[in-house]
């Protein structure tokens, strides 16, 4: 299967894992996460693939933000 998956808490731990797991079965990932570091380090393993985005899942504007991109 593919497709686009947001996947919150990428850029370390479990979220991480999860976004490189999506990316090798085939899907194209959006990773949202607080630190544009740590979202730019996961990015930079699949850069066709990933793209990183800072957002604060606490903050409905961040949230909005995230699917306005």
């Amino acid at each position: 299967m593919s497709g686009v998956a947001i996947v919150t808490g990428g850029g370390s731990g479990v979220g991480r894992a999860v976004a490189l797991a999506l990316g090798r079965a085939g899907w194209r990932v959006v990773i949202a996460g607080r630190r544009m570091g740590a979202l730019a380090a996961v990015c930079a393993e699949r850069p066709d693939d990933f793209l990183g985005i800072a957002t604060d899942v606490r903050d409905e504007y961040s949230v909005c933000a995230l699917f306005d991109q």
